[in-house]
């Protein structure tokens, strides 16, 4: 939810997400998104 939104202030929240999680390329992350938001999509 935090990268769907995309906000500036949660931008240390995503890292800590990203980092905890494991990923380690923006295609992992995006592919995460959509495996959990199929509906949803990201404007990057």
């Amino acid at each position: 939810m935090k990268v769907l939104a995309s906000r500036r202030r949660d931008s240390d929240d995503i890292r800590f997400l990203v980092k905890h999680l494991g990923l380690t390329t923006v295609d992992q992350i995006l592919a995460l998104c959509a495996d959990v938001f199929p509906d949803d999509k990201l404007d990057i």
